[in-house]
């Protein structure tokens, strides 16, 4: 554990955590992973899979922990200029030759028995309408929605369909674009006269090297890859982006999501540990995942419970306090709220 940065980990986890809207009311958390692997897969593929699913990057921090960013647009803190940069090879992206225009997303999805299920596919309108099609696939069998997947679609797009990528080469003021922030996508902001640049890109990789000059001195360089970005590629609007769920099969009912019944509330003391558990019925429903909230009465702002199948249990509470208790399935209502008295 002390190889990892713990920081970086929770602050993704905060992230993944953050209600996004659907289409049809009610709100699903950003990022959610589910699925199996075997043990004999290597644990290199496994993470790559679980990467997939949450727009997650593993990278290495200036104490040589181990991190994670990704997820969303981060505004650049860095800016490299004309006096900083020896040169840009820069390369035009999104050609008719290399890119595609149309990328069909591949997800795991409950309500098709666990089986690989096609979305709706993300599309180039503009692209379409002056070329012909040309198709990718992305599998993300680890994502647990077709919202989910289509959100991740749209970032791939955007991804893997640069305007341009190039090598920049700066002095050792390019240092400073080493390493991420952490709290989304690597950015910096490059203004670069001679090619008329002045906008953020996204760093895909940094290296320092020593070049020999005239009379055999030595001469310390950055070597910078880096990409145009787009920041609206992690912008979300459901009503015209979600698209439409997968078809269900042939006889399967409509997919509609029950609300969660509290069926015991109970405070538990441990010492001088003291906290809430919530229980909810059992539907049945593999498929649903329950969310349950807590706070002192008359208090604003509920905090999240955490959650193990169908129990929930919330931090350290107080003595003699009122608290209300509620609970739901993910993208469901909220049932009811219901008020415990915690013990002298």
């Amino acid at each position: 554990m002390s190889r990892l940065d713990a920081a970086s980990f929770s602050a993704f986890a905060d992230l993944s955590d953050e209600a996004v809207p659907l289409k049809d009311g009610g709100t699903e958390q950003r990022y959610r992973l589910w699925g199996a692997h075997s043990l004999t897969e290597a644990p290199k593929s496994v993470l790559q899979r679980m990467s997939l699913a949450c727009d997650a990057h593993v990278y290495q921090t200036a104490e040589g922990k181990v991190a994670l960013l990704g997820g969303r647009y981060s505004a650049p803190d860095v800016t490299l200029t004309d006096d900083d940069i020896y040169s840009l090879e820069q390369v035009e992206g999104d050609s008719a030759m290399d890119g595609f225009n149309v990328l069909k997303g591949i997800f795991t999805s409950a309500a098709h028995d666990y089986q690989d299920t096609e979305v709706e596919a993300w599309e180039n309108t503009a692209s379409l309408a002056v070329n012909s099609e040309k198709s990718e696939e992305m599998h993300a069998d680890m994502a647990p929605s077709h919202t989910q997947m289509r959100r991740l679609m749209k970032i791939q797009m955007g991804r893997l369909n640069r305007r341009w990528t190039g090598r920049l080469t700066t002095n050792l003021v390019g240092i400073k674009a080493r390493f991420p922030k952490g709290d989304g996508i690597h950015t910096i902001r490059l203004q670069y006269s001679e090619l008329g640049i002045d906008e953020p890109v996204e760093v895909l990789g940094h290296t320092i090297v020593a070049e020999k000059a005239e009379g055999g001195a030595l001469i310390w360089k950055c070597h910078i890859d880096v990409a145009s970005v787009d920041a609206s590629d992690f912008d979300w609007d459901p009503d015209t982006e979600e698209g439409a769920a997968p078809p269900l099969p042939e006889g399967a009912e409509e997919d509609v999501t029950p609300n969660a019944v509290i069926s015991q509330l109970s405070e538990v003391v441990d010492g001088t540990l003291r906290y809430l558990r919530v229980e909810i019925a059992d539907t049945g429903r593999r498929d649903l995942e329950m969310e349950a909230q807590f706070k002192k009465d008359g208090v604003a702002g509920w905090q999240p419970m955490v959650v193990t199948g169908l129990i929930a249990e919330s931090g350290s509470v107080l003595p003699s306090t009122d608290y209300l208790v509620r609970a739901r399935y993910s993208g469901g209502d909220w049932d009811q709220s219901q008020t415990i008295q915690t013990s002298a």
